[in-house]
């Protein structure tokens, strides 16, 4: 029943992470409703996407790839997505229905005030290989990209995965960094963590969980031996501790 519930609350918040990240529609001049049939090889449609987010922002961007449905990817969403990343290392995604392929919106504002977090916070793990990235939703869509005060963010989650199986070791860097986001005061903070074989889809899922985040972690090709799921706020460290749920338990 535990293991449902945590289940539940992941799925409550992806569809929360990707509701709030469609929030703000940004027409450009650039329509051609009569083109719905936009593949990956169309570089004016993927022209017309990155001028979209450097315009808006005045910002350089830099291609990392271009996901569309045509593709066999991602056509859960119906979307065309580009992902972006700005000079300072900010991966951000823009958007279109494929109802309304020029209608584009994205979610670099959350990105930027998610990065100014993580840059105040020390996330990172000493004790084994891990990747880790913060991801926010904010309560106004035209907030200013650097404002991360705790009364402008609705949600926080904390995406990590660790090579290898837990250790104490591991598990206290992993509770300093829960107790640091809740000393910030953010209301709704999600922990999610995956101790795996080290795969690159697993780090790919950390770069960019927007995209590639998954309700499981056995859901990904690579071997999981434990998970974290932590929705809870104050818990003690026996309660984060025991919070882990190994492999096919």
């Amino acid at each position: 029943m535990k293991k449902m519930f945590k289940k539940v609350i992941l799925v409550i918040l992806m569809f929360v992470l990707f509701v709030c990240s469609t929030a703000c529609i940004v027409t450009p001049d650039i329509k051609n409703t009569q083109k719905t049939n936009i593949t990956n090889v169309d570089e004016e449609y993927i022209s017309a996407m990155l001028n979209y987010i450097q315009d808006k922002y005045s910002v350089t961007v830099n291609i990392i790839e271009s996901i569309f449905p045509d593709d066999g990817i991602n056509t859960a969403l119906n979307e065309n997505v580009l992902v972006v990343q700005d000079d300072n290392g900010i991966i951000a995604n823009v958007k279109a229905r494929l109802s309304s392929p020029y209608d584009f919106y994205d979610d670099y504002i959350e990105s930027c005030i998610a990065f100014d977090i993580q840059n105040q916070l020390n996330i990172s793990i000493s004790t084994q290989e891990a990747n880790t990235k913060v991801y926010v939703t904010v309560n106004e869509a035209n907030i200013e990209p650097l404002d991360s005060s705790a009364n402008n963010i609705s949600s926080l989650t904390f995406v990590s995965t660790v090579e290898g199986y837990p250790t104490d070791k591991t598990v206290e860097e992993l509770y300093s960094i829960y107790t640091q986001i809740q000393e910030k005061g953010y209301s709704n903070v999600f922990f999610i963590v995956g101790f795996t074989d080290g795969s690159a889809e697993f780090e790919k899922a950390v770069n960019n969980y927007m995209i590639y985040g998954k309700s499981d972690w056995r859901d990904y090709s690579g071997e999981i031996y434990a998970e974290l799921y932590v929705a809870e706020n104050g818990l003690t460290y026996d309660g984060f501790r025991n919070s882990i749920t190994e492999k096919n338990i």
